[in-house]
């Protein structure tokens, strides 16, 4: 080998270096960030519903994105939406959500429901 293809064979091993060490120090800090997003509404203290700007920041610290989510769970993009702009309400969503927030996004998940009822075919009284 002749010496200039030497020195631009070095050239590019110092110039492969210096991209490993940036890869590495982007990496770190993305995970910096999506830990610092992820614990946002855990730090908000005694208010319970984290605002729709915290859970959004917190899906794209985490490298998610709604849509991904969407996906996942095999439910609309629309469905998503809808749950973190506290425009509805699912249980599968929240429970998502709350995996990469940290905490469920809207206080703590509701109960089962109000009971069933049945219906005997008498009507009751109803007092004033």
């Amino acid at each position: 080998m002749d010496v200039k293809t030497q020195r631009q064979q070095m050239q590019l091993v110092h110039m492969m270096k210096k991209f490993c060490v940036l890869f590495i120090e982007i990496e770190r800090m993305h995970q910096h960030m999506a830990r610092k997003d992820a614990s946002l509404c855990a730090q908000v203290g005694d208010i319970q519903n984290c605002t729709p700007a915290e859970i959004k920041a917190a899906i794209r610290g985490a490298g998610t994105s709604q849509a991904a989510i969407a996906a996942y769970l095999n439910l609309s993009v629309a469905n998503v939406s809808q749950v973190v702009n506290g425009k509805g309400r699912s249980q599968t969503v929240e429970a998502e959500l709350a995996k990469i927030i940290g905490r469920f996004p809207f206080g703590p998940p509701a109960g089962v429901g109000r009971a069933k009822t049945t219906w005997n075919g008498k009507a009751q009284a109803v007092a004033a």
